[in-house]
């Protein structure tokens, strides 16, 4: 993951220090910061993330400023739900090829490395490893066209879901640069940065005064409490399953909070509905409010019923709601298998890009989110402008 992540903030930093050709259309903020799509940016190292961790190499998406799989895994993701949900018409809804020969490609490299006698231990080689021809008997084994819907779900699903979430989480941010401080103060406490402690190197040829990338380790971060405060805020208000967690009943009818479900019924709980409700999590349950994960003895909710007051508020404290009412990544024996993986992901990246960059908000951008499988946004575009981050002579 850092080395995805060191790759985005050189690249980020390239952009900050080379001077445009007459040719180049570079746009500029009110204040004259350069702007960069930061959605795609965030997008594309996510990508190279999971080509990493479970193909073996990146994608190198953010090296090259562009690479077919975004756009190709986005169509076949809609083309997927289209045809999910109109099944009479699905013949219109034709595979693009792109998607299946690129990772058919990468599983016969592997294929052939491991004939070398070379493996690695990832995501692709457990998957190669109970792979088998069509013909065999052993049901534990899989078919190729099998192994390419795998590999092709954690491309989508280790992408997207934290593509959109670290969007949101900058984005929101952004338009609470008062939260914004705070988390930054707590990183540069956690890291002990400081002007004086920055180590140098000389990245931009006009000043031998450019500071050395950050990359915080996971060991710390994974400990900040504001850090998981902010991150559990933004899961709440924008969670990765927004449509819900569906679940078919058995078959019988079965009772569900006092309502009778007919058997072999599908049902959803909405988490949008209940991770913003006011019963559960106040009256500011619709603002971003971090704070609220700090003090887990706090009552969330005021009760009106003042005779059930004491016992109500007593037992409805932060952690009473995030083990019933706070489920972006679902729960119980079906939890997300890339829970851990996500976190990670999502601490290491945004800490980096807040330690080592300040950014400017843009007025006026396309907010609209779609939902396909998981949400994102309408215009997969959001600028900022932005600068080296100019550290403080002291901890703050």
């Amino acid at each position: 993951m850092q080395s995805c992540i060191k790759s985005l903030i050189q690249k980020i930093n390239a952009s900050l220090s080379q001077i445009p050709s007459k040719s180049e259309k570079i746009k500029f903020s009110k204040s004259g910061l350069p702007l960069i799509n930061i959605y795609k940016l965030v997008q594309s190292c996510a990508l190279d993330i999971i080509g990493e961790t479970s193909f073996g190499s990146s994608f190198n998406i953010v090296e090259n400023d562009d690479h077919p799989l975004p756009r190709k895994a986005y169509e076949d993701l809609r083309r997927r739900v289209l045809r999910l949900c109109f099944p009479y018409f699905k013949f219109l809804f034709k595979k693009d090829p792109y998607a299946y020969e690129f990772i058919k490609e990468i599983i016969r490299q592997r294929i052939s490395l491991n004939a070398k006698g070379e493996r690695r231990s990832d995501i692709l080689q457990i998957v190669i490893d109970h792979y088998s021809d069509s013909s065999t008997k052993d049901t534990q084994s899989m078919t190729e066209p099998e192994m390419i819907e795998q590999l092709l779900e954690f491309i989508f699903a280790g992408s997207d879901t934290s593509t959109f979430t670290i969007s949101m989480v900058l984005i929101t941010l952004l338009q609470h640069p008062e939260k914004l401080e705070c988390l930054r103060a707590e990183l540069d406490s956690a890291f002990k940065v400081s002007r004086n402690n920055a180590p140098r190197v000389n990245t931009d040829k006009t000043s031998d005064d450019t500071p050395d990338p950050l990359f915080p380790d996971h060991d710390t971060l994974k400990s900040l409490k504001y850090l998981n405060a902010v991150i559990d805020e933004t899961l709440r208000l924008f969670p990765p399953a927004t449509s819900g967690l569906f679940r078919q009943t058995v078959d019988k009818e079965t009772l569900i909070s006092g309502y009778v479900i007919p058997e072999k019924t599908i049902v959803c709980a909405s988490l949008y509905y209940f991770q913003r409700s006011k019963e559960i999590w106040g009256a500011d349950a619709d603002e971003f409010v971090p704070e609220r994960w700090l003090n887990s003895e706090k009552p969330l909710s005021p009760q009106s019923d003042a005779s059930s007051t004491t016992d109500k508020t007593k037992s409805w404290n932060i952690e009473s709601a995030r083990t019933n009412a706070y489920y972006p990544f679902g729960g119980g024996s079906r939890i997300c298998i890339g829970y851990n993986f996500a976190l990670m992901e999502i601490r290491l990246m945004l800490s980096a890009l807040i330690m080592n960059f300040e950014f400017e908000v843009v007025e006026g951008q396309d907010l609209q989110m779609v939902q396909l499988v998981v949400p994102s946004l309408r215009s997969k575009k959001y600028d900022v402008g932005v600068q080296r981050r100019i550290l403080k002579e002291e901890l703050r």
